[in-house]
């Protein structure tokens, strides 16, 4: 069956469970614990924070904080895409300034926004150490290089979690 025959979630787990099969050795930290929820795809690292998922869906790739509930906390990096269908029949991403030209929407989402999840897992295990703050009003993560960085910056509705340690303290 061709991808652009599937219903939209099941073509991006199909793409998306291809990519990670194709790529998994690129991946310091080795993705785990698939869903496929009604409108997207999350997943986990292996040996990291059980709070630290990663979202996929038809116009975002990004690593987010959830809590214990499954609440989420904050995207840590945007990685927006947006598909759009040129006159041609081929694709870009309306949201990039020098859109590359793919083919078929499948190869547009197999190569732009699963790169870009793949830069911010990688850019996460550099700055592994996170403060999620929560308010009334707001609830946010800030990452930070080292532990002693993080702590100088918690307040009192703080907490810290290293993200490359496999713990459960929100």
């Amino acid at each position: 069956m061709r991808l652009s025959k599937l219903k939209p979630r099941k073509q991006i787990f199909k793409i998306f469970t291809k990519w990670v099969k194709e790529n998994r050795h690129r991946f310091k930290y080795k993705p785990i614990a698939f869903t496929m929820q009604k409108s997207h795809i999350t997943f986990r690292l292996e040996r990291t924070h059980p709070s630290l998922k990663f979202w996929f869906d038809d116009h975002e790739a990004s690593p987010v904080i959830f809590d214990k509930h499954g609440e989420m906390i904050d995207m840590i990096v945007w990685n927006d895409y947006y598909p759009k269908r040129l006159s041609t029949g081929q694709y870009i991403c309306a949201m990039c300034d020098e859109p590359k030209i793919y083919d078929t929407k499948e190869q547009l989402l197999y190569h732009h926004p699963l790169e870009g999840i793949l830069n911010a897992i990688n850019q996460l295990i550099q700055t592994p150490h996170a403060i999620i703050v929560r308010s009334d009003d707001i609830t946010y993560c800030n990452l930070y290089q080292t532990k002693e960085q993080a702590l100088n910056k918690k307040t009192d509705n703080g907490v810290y979690i290293n993200i490359l340690e496999h713990g459960d303290n929100l």
